[in-house]
């Protein structure tokens, strides 16, 4: 491992996105060094991954631990956020990542695997009033077994 384990998991995460899960849109994920606060400059789909708020662990027998990690994915693009023909198929996006997500051990880091999701808010408000753009942001759940 050249990086930190929460690292490993969010690259991870993103070659997992990338992969061919038959996406209701085309995306290609990356990873966001901050969270999704900032307006888009382009109206281009950005599916962005970012290291959540909270990370725990526990050992579970000598020298493994039992690691807890979020990590924040954000669907954003601007738009007409009024239009719900342009937004209806950006919630079925972020509904398709929770769904092939939860419950799947991710390719390039075969010890993770999402074992929850959640949404809270549901989408940022301010993101559409202010920037006119639709963001969502779903935190998924990872569980991690790794050696000390």
């Amino acid at each position: 491992m050249t990086n930190a384990a929460i690292i490993d998991t969010a690259d991870a995460l993103v070659s997992f996105l990338n992969e061919d899960h038959s996406w209701s849109q085309s995306f290609t994920a990356a990873r966001a060094a901050i969270d999704f606060n900032d307006e888009l400059a382009d109206d281009g789909l950005h599916v962005d991954v970012a290291i959540g708020r909270s990370a725990e662990g526990e050992p579970l027998s000598g020298d493994v631990q039992e690691d807890s990690y979020l990590i924040d994915v954000g669907v954003r693009k601007k738009c007409d956020v009024s239009d719900t023909s342009v937004t209806d198929p950006l919630w079925l996006l972020v509904q398709e990542i929770r769904d092939v997500c939860l419950n799947s051990r991710l390719t390039d880091h075969e010890a993770a695997v999402c074992v929850g999701w959640q949404q809270k808010p549901t989408y940022y408000r301010s993101h559409a009033r202010k920037f006119r753009q639709f963001t969502s942001v779903v935190t998924l759940e990872f569980s991690i077994s790794r050696d000390l």
